[in-house]
């Protein structure tokens, strides 16, 4: 069984963190923007895969989630599931972060599902991924965010640890929908259009008077 992780490096209190000292800080905004829920680039956020287990398990390294799902936090090069993804359409590929709903239609009973993962043959596992979503045209300035931001251990991505009770974000949050409020350890994963380098991200974030951000709100 994979040892749980939270996702972050660090921890960071007021006005401070020790991933990114610019991430936690007060300040105060009007702003105005808008959301796309959901903006998943066409990538499904559910769907069905089938694994050809052989000796050595699904090529996944999974950690136990509440309510009896488990989640990839690791593919490993050459398994099943690594096989599937090269066969796999695009928006049908296992990633980590997904989370398996059902092993061969059993749900809600890790132990189970973990069991059929480990025999050999044909097992279909229903995927889920983090729903994502876009807050568009985030009028900064030279206001402070407000948010506390830690480097994501696994991918490049910053994770929200906390939003700070003045700044942008607390102004957005004041106005936009449950579904769309930034909220604690939903993950930051492009920064005006810069994906995939969590420096440059953090720079953007600090640097442009306007912000789209688009973010991650892991899966259950």
């Amino acid at each position: 069984m994979a040892v749980p992780w939270d996702g972050r490096r660090s921890v960071c209190s007021e006005g401070t963190s020790l991933a990114d000292p610019f991430a936690c800080s007060g300040g105060g905004a009007d702003i105005f923007g808008s959301v796309s829920l959901p903006s998943n680039r066409g990538i499904k956020n559910t769907f069905q895969a089938t694994l050809n287990i052989k000796l050595d398990g699904p090529g996944l390294m999974l950690m136990e989630q509440p309510g009896g799902s488990l989640r990839v936090r690791r593919i490993h090069v050459g398994g099943p599931a690594f096989w599937y993804n090269q066969a796999a359409p695009e928006d049908e590929r296992i990633m980590v972060g997904d989370v398996l709903t059902t092993v061969d239609g059993v749900s809600g009973q890790p132990a189970i599902m973990r069991e059929s993962l480990d025999t050999t043959g044909d097992v279909e596992v229903t995927v889920r991924r983090p729903d994502t979503y876009l807050v568009k045209g985030l009028h900064k300035g030279s206001k402070i965010l407000g948010l506390c931001l830690v480097r994501h251990t696994r991918k490049a991505a910053l994770v929200v640890k906390a939003v700070q009770d003045v700044g942008v974000v607390a102004s957005w949050n004041m106005t936009a929908g449950e579904d769309t409020a930034i909220a604690e350890g939903d993950q930051i994963v492009s920064v005006n259009g810069i994906a995939g380098d969590v420096e440059a991200m953090r720079r953007m974030l600090m640097d442009a008077d306007i912000l789209d951000i688009e973010l991650q709100r892991r899966a259950h």
